[in-house]
């Protein structure tokens, strides 16, 4: 039989057959890595939303019977329970309700601790929640502080004409109790100029002011 020696040209596609056949079997190899990896992602992804709505609902729940609780105190603890454990919308929802009692209690800190904690999505909600931390600190005489919850009470507000004219009377309180009667003038020279129908009596606070500033 003749031996038949394999030439150049055939060495070449044998080499490139074995190189093909190797790289479809990496490729396929790579294939099934990243189908395994896609389904563990989506696996992942899954149990995170299970999770996720388990707890939301469950939040949505518990916020409902503290809404409904009758008995005061329980009531508060329920809401506070909330408060204090989880970051779904309810559990933020709690943390502006503690708040709320905690200022009409006359306990200003823990009303602060609790709006510090709270995350708030709506443009109104978070407006509202400036402004009572600031009033928290207008009570505690903690007036620069209060001003500049003020401050961004308005930058939330974003020219809002029910929300805007409302912080502003604060703030000129808060320049007056500073004997900062020009700032006090100020506002209510906005007042007056860009929500005019906001207070009816606006020109006597207006006048007021203005001559305490010696206008």
């Amino acid at each position: 039989m003749e031996n038949k020696t394999p030439n150049q040209s055939e060495t070449r596609l044998n080499i490139e057959a074995t190189q093909d056949s190797a790289i479809a079997k990496v490729n396929k190899k790579v294939i099934y890595v990243s189908i395994i990896a896609i389904l563990v992602v989506l696996g992942v992804a899954a149990i995170g939303y299970w999770i996720y709505k388990s707890g939301n609902d469950k939040a949505n729940e518990a916020i409902g019977k503290a809404d409904i609780e009758q008995n005061d105190s329980i009531k508060m603890a329920m809401y506070k329970q909330l408060a204090d454990d989880g970051s779904y919308a309810a559990n933020e929802r709690a943390k502006l309700v503690v708040a709320t009692r905690y200022y009409s209690e006359g306990k200003y800190q823990e009303a602060i601790n609790y709006l510090d904690k709270a995350s708030v999505k709506s443009q109104i909600i978070q407006t509202g929640a400036y402004t009572l931390k600031g009033d928290c600190y207008a009570n505690l005489d903690k007036l620069d502080e209060a001003l500049k919850c003020y401050n961004d009470a308005l930058d939330e507000a974003d020219n809002n004409p029910q929300l805007v004219p409302f912080v502003l009377v604060k703030m000129a309180n808060i320049y007056r109790a500073q004997k900062n009667y020009e700032k006090e003038l100020g506002v209510y020279t906005t007042i007056r100029t860009d929500y005019p129908g906001f207070m009816n009596d606006i020109d006597k606070y207006y006048e007021r002011a203005k001559a305490a500033a010696g206008k």
